[in-house]
């Protein structure tokens, strides 16, 4: 367990202590696992997270057992690839007040094979656990699954939800999710997933976003992180974690892995050793919505609460944005026209629009509004109401 305030520098660990006593299996492994603070636990259940059964002593036997006791219970929610011994993972969930010292839960959560970077999260919309872990299940291809529980205890049947579509070369795999959300937001969803290329033996970051973090759309405009050069610590594959946090300095920061050797050969304990570091961004500017030349948008009928709105942009040289606000029939808010708005100039994350000097947005409260952007060599990245 280490902390650190930056990001960069870490103090000293200190060692974890694991509590195996209820568990029909005496010790296990984390699995590619993570930790989440849940909100709505009681102080003893404060921290969670998943723990997989570890090969041993009773091994077999535990197999065999969990194994017919889930075809009986769950038969439907069985991952096939966890009926062979070879491939066998079930995972159990773990609770701790401190996240120092862990009480491993008596019952097994899923039944599935997924043995990389299992994620654990509380979304306080929906009000449920969160698991997104690795499935096999589009042709033998690695996919992203998701499953939820409303108790920790009992999870739902895994449904995969990104998988290699017909764009990716047959030899790529979507081989880790990397989820998390937008620092500070409940409802902005965002996966780094690696993409794992196979006739290369290398990696590459993809970014996808998602309103509810069910339906996924990916980012275009390409890889959002790649291996260095050939010979560094991170010239072959990079691998991204978890947690989007904010850093100083008004930036971003996610921790990724990064190997100076391909990810399968050669492979041994050195190869697979990695390093890692921070990659990082100014706050909130992952992605934008930009015109080259010019464009323009509209929103949808939006309601909100706030008076103004406040924009994270940039315009590049000659480039301007102008905002209009109409009703949600189209007719423009008194003096809130495109001829009226203020031009915007600026590369800055928190300008707030105004319209011959006046920043509040004009609309009556409690009515939904639209909002049309005009752009010329700009890039949007963000809109919020304050």
């Amino acid at each position: 367990y280490f902390q650190s305030p930056d990001g960069a520098e870490w103090g000293e660990g200190e060692a974890c202590s694991v509590d195996w006593s209820q568990c029909p299996l005496d010790g296990g492994i984390s699995v590619g696992g993570t930790v989440c603070i849940d909100p709505t636990a009681p102080a003893e259940e404060r921290f969670k997270g998943i723990v997989a059964a570890e090969r041993g002593e009773g091994f077999d036997e535990f197999h065999a057992r969990v194994r017919e006791e889930f075809l009986r219970d769950r038969p439907d929610d069985i991952d096939p690839k966890a009926l062979a011994p070879w491939y066998f993972h079930t995972f159990f969930g773990a609770v701790s007040a401190d996240g120092i010292h862990w009480r491993v839960l008596p019952d097994q959560l899923l039944m599935q094979v997924s043995d990389t970077l299992n994620v654990l999260t509380y979304d306080q919309v929906l009000g449920r656990y969160v698991w997104y872990g690795r499935c096999w299940w589009h042709f033998n291809r690695r996919c992203i699954f998701r499953a939820e529980s409303e108790d920790f205890r009992r999870w739902s049947r895994p449904e995969m939800i990104i998988w290699p579509t017909l764009d990716l070369h047959p030899s790529q795999d979507w081989y880790t999710n990397g989820k998390t959300a937008v620092p500070g937001s409940v409802d902005q969803h965002l996966m780094f997933s690696t993409l794992f290329h196979r006739a290369t033996d290398t990696t590459s970051v993809q970014l996808f976003s998602s309103a509810d973090g069910i339906a996924w759309s990916q980012v275009p405009g390409g890889s959002i992180l790649e291996p260095g050069e050939m010979g560094e610590w991170d010239g072959a594959c990079v691998f991204a974690g978890t947690g989007l946090v904010p850093l100083p300095d008004d930036r971003m920061g996610l921790v990724f892995s990064g190997y100076p050797y391909p990810h399968k050969y050669p492979r041994n304990a050195a190869t697979m050793t990695p390093r890692r570091a921070l990659a990082s961004w100014p706050m909130n500017r992952l992605c934008a919505l930009e015109a080259a030349e010019s464009g323009r948008f509209s929103t949808y009928p939006l309601l909100f609460s706030g008076r103004k709105l406040v924009l994270n942009l940039a315009t590049l040289r000659a480039g301007v944005v102008r905002i209009e606000v109409t009703d949600p029939s189209g007719r423009v808010l008194p003096g809130r026209s495109w001829a009226d708005a203020d031009p915007i100039v600026a590369d800055a994350g928190d300008h707030t629009v105004t319209w011959r000097g006046e920043a509040d947005i004009g609309h009556e409260d409690g009515q939904a509004v639209i909002f049309r952007f005009q752009l010329k060599a700009a890039r949007l990245f963000a809109f919020e109401f304050k």
